[in-house]
């Protein structure tokens, strides 16, 4: 994904290219998981993320999930138009270290107040 993410920064490649290159990474994180799981190899850490209430697009919280459990961490996935409410109640439940909160700041500005 970072080799993509440098293309996408270039304008080399666009959205579906990155999302084509996220879907083979969730494929062979799905492979991996297990194996890493049944050799004993522990998240780095926990994250919670979600797309804020009144916001229903997913496309970039999918791209942060993997990335972040490409990079180690567990995800807890809370889905979309989630309250402020949600999101502290599966940090606290999963003593999460990271809260990612995502949305498109121009209209969800007072749900992403909620959640700090």
């Amino acid at each position: 994904m970072s080799v993509i993410g440098e293309r996408f920064k270039k304008n080399e490649v666009y959205v579906p290219e990155v999302l084509i290159a996220a879907r083979a990474m969730k494929a062979g994180m799905a492979i991996l998981q297990p194996k890493l799981a049944s050799a004993g190899v522990q998240p780095i850490g926990i994250a919670v993320i979600g797309t804020v209430k009144g916001d229903l697009h997913d496309i970039g919280k999918n791209l942060v999930c993997m990335m972040l459990e490409g990079a180690g961490l567990k995800v807890v996935d809370i889905g979309i138009d989630a309250p402020p409410e949600k999101f502290v109640e599966a940090a606290k439940a999963n003593n999460a270290a990271v809260i990612g909160v995502i949305g498109v700041a121009h209209h969800d500005d007072d749900q992403h107040e909620g959640c700090r």
